[in-house]
Protein backbone atom coordinates (compact mmCIF):
# COMPACT_ATOMS: atom_id res chain seq x y z
CA UNK A 1 0.00 0.00 0.00
CA UNK A 2 2.70 2.52 0.96
CA UNK A 3 5.62 1.30 -1.17
CA UNK A 4 5.38 3.93 -3.92
CA UNK A 5 3.52 6.61 -2.00
CA UNK A 6 5.41 9.92 -1.86
CA UNK A 7 6.08 11.22 1.63
CA UNK A 8 4.07 14.44 2.03
CA UNK A 9 4.93 17.26 4.39
CA UNK A 10 2.76 16.88 7.53
CA UNK A 11 0.96 20.15 6.78
CA UNK A 12 0.01 19.12 3.23
CA UNK A 13 -2.87 16.86 4.28
CA UNK A 14 -3.46 13.35 3.10
CA UNK A 15 -1.97 11.79 6.21
CA UNK A 16 -3.52 8.58 7.57
CA UNK A 17 -6.56 9.28 9.74
CA UNK A 18 -8.93 7.43 12.05
CA UNK A 19 -10.53 5.58 9.15
CA UNK A 20 -7.10 4.20 8.29
CA UNK A 21 -6.45 3.33 11.95
CA UNK A 22 -9.66 1.32 12.13
CA UNK A 23 -8.67 -0.73 9.05
CA UNK A 24 -5.16 -1.82 10.08
CA UNK A 25 -4.50 -4.91 12.18
CA UNK A 26 -3.18 -4.94 15.73
CA UNK A 27 0.45 -5.59 14.74
CA UNK A 28 0.38 -2.64 12.34
CA UNK A 29 -1.04 -0.44 15.11
CA UNK A 30 1.83 -1.34 17.43
CA UNK A 31 4.32 -0.74 14.61
CA UNK A 32 2.73 2.64 13.93
CA UNK A 33 2.98 3.72 17.58
CA UNK A 34 6.54 2.41 17.86
CA UNK A 35 7.51 4.35 14.72
CA UNK A 36 5.89 7.47 16.11
CA UNK A 37 7.85 7.23 19.36
CA UNK A 38 11.09 6.53 17.48
CA UNK A 39 10.28 9.53 15.28
CA UNK A 40 9.99 11.77 18.33
CA UNK A 41 13.50 10.84 19.35
CA UNK A 42 14.80 11.25 15.80
CA UNK A 43 13.12 14.66 15.64
CA UNK A 44 14.92 15.60 18.85
CA UNK A 45 18.20 14.57 17.26
CA UNK A 46 17.44 16.52 14.06
CA UNK A 47 16.68 19.56 16.19
CA UNK A 48 19.94 19.45 18.12
CA UNK A 49 22.47 17.98 15.65
CA UNK A 50 24.60 20.77 14.32
CA UNK A 51 22.59 23.41 16.14
CA UNK A 52 24.47 26.62 16.90
CA UNK A 53 26.00 26.48 20.34
CA UNK A 54 26.20 22.71 20.58
CA UNK A 55 29.95 22.83 21.15
CA UNK A 56 29.82 25.60 23.72
CA UNK A 57 26.67 24.42 25.52
CA UNK A 58 24.83 27.66 24.77
CA UNK A 59 21.43 28.32 26.30
CA UNK A 60 19.43 27.63 23.12
CA UNK A 61 20.94 24.15 22.78
CA UNK A 62 20.56 23.21 26.44
CA UNK A 63 17.03 24.68 26.33
CA UNK A 64 16.10 22.35 23.47
CA UNK A 65 17.39 19.36 25.42
CA UNK A 66 15.54 20.43 28.59
CA UNK A 67 12.34 20.89 26.58
CA UNK A 68 12.64 17.42 25.04
CA UNK A 69 13.34 15.82 28.43
CA UNK A 70 10.43 17.68 30.07
CA UNK A 71 7.94 16.63 27.40
CA UNK A 72 9.30 13.06 27.26
CA UNK A 73 8.84 12.75 31.02
CA UNK A 74 5.37 14.31 30.90
CA UNK A 75 3.93 12.42 27.93
CA UNK A 76 5.91 9.20 27.40
CA UNK A 77 8.15 8.07 30.26
CA UNK A 78 5.42 6.24 32.19
CA UNK A 79 3.47 4.90 29.21
CA UNK A 80 3.46 1.69 27.21
CA UNK A 81 2.85 1.04 23.54
CA UNK A 82 -0.26 -0.86 24.62
CA UNK A 83 -1.72 2.20 26.35
CA UNK A 84 -1.24 4.22 23.17
CA UNK A 85 -2.89 1.59 20.97
CA UNK A 86 -5.79 1.22 23.43
CA UNK A 87 -6.12 5.00 23.64
CA UNK A 88 -6.22 5.38 19.86
CA UNK A 89 -8.71 2.51 19.52
CA UNK A 90 -10.99 4.23 22.02
CA UNK A 91 -10.47 7.68 20.48
CA UNK A 92 -11.27 6.50 16.95
CA UNK A 93 -14.25 4.43 18.11
CA UNK A 94 -16.01 7.81 18.26
CA UNK A 95 -17.04 8.39 14.63
CA UNK A 96 -16.65 12.16 15.06
CA UNK A 97 -12.88 11.60 15.33
CA UNK A 98 -12.58 9.47 12.18
CA UNK A 99 -11.10 12.25 10.02
CA UNK A 100 -8.53 13.33 12.59
CA UNK A 101 -5.07 12.40 11.32
CA UNK A 102 -3.31 9.74 13.36
CA UNK A 103 -0.41 12.09 14.14
CA UNK A 104 -2.94 14.41 15.80
CA UNK A 105 -4.82 11.55 17.45
CA UNK A 106 -1.53 10.51 19.04
CA UNK A 107 -1.14 14.01 20.47
CA UNK A 108 -4.66 13.86 21.92
CA UNK A 109 -4.00 10.41 23.42
CA UNK A 110 -0.67 11.60 24.88
CA UNK A 111 -2.57 14.39 26.61
CA UNK A 112 -5.25 12.01 27.89
CA UNK A 113 -2.64 9.58 29.23
CA UNK A 114 -0.83 12.42 30.99
CA UNK A 115 -4.03 13.43 32.78
CA UNK A 116 -5.53 16.14 30.58
CA UNK A 117 -9.30 16.32 30.72
CA UNK A 118 -12.20 18.69 30.68
CA UNK A 119 -12.52 21.84 28.64
CA UNK A 120 -8.87 22.06 27.54
CA UNK A 121 -8.94 18.54 26.12
CA UNK A 122 -12.32 19.10 24.45
CA UNK A 123 -11.05 22.30 22.80
CA UNK A 124 -8.07 20.36 21.44
CA UNK A 125 -10.26 17.57 20.03
CA UNK A 126 -12.73 20.06 18.53
CA UNK A 127 -9.89 21.98 16.86
CA UNK A 128 -8.49 18.80 15.27
CA UNK A 129 -11.95 17.72 14.15
CA UNK A 130 -12.42 21.03 12.39
CA UNK A 131 -8.90 21.35 10.93
CA UNK A 132 -8.45 17.76 9.77
CA UNK A 133 -12.07 17.36 8.71
CA UNK A 134 -11.79 20.34 6.37
CA UNK A 135 -8.28 19.43 5.23
CA UNK A 136 -9.14 15.81 4.49
CA UNK A 137 -12.32 16.75 2.60
CA UNK A 138 -10.42 19.13 0.31
CA UNK A 139 -7.58 16.64 -0.31
CA UNK A 140 -10.07 13.92 -1.39
CA UNK A 141 -11.85 16.11 -3.96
Amino acid sequence: MWKNTPIPHPDDGGQPDGLHWQMIDEDAKYSYVCGFVEGLFQGHCFTTWGAPGIESNETCHSGAIRSFDFHWDKFLAKQTYGKFVEGLNKFYADERNSKIEIQHGLWVVMNILSGASGERLQLMVDAWRQKDGQHNESSRE
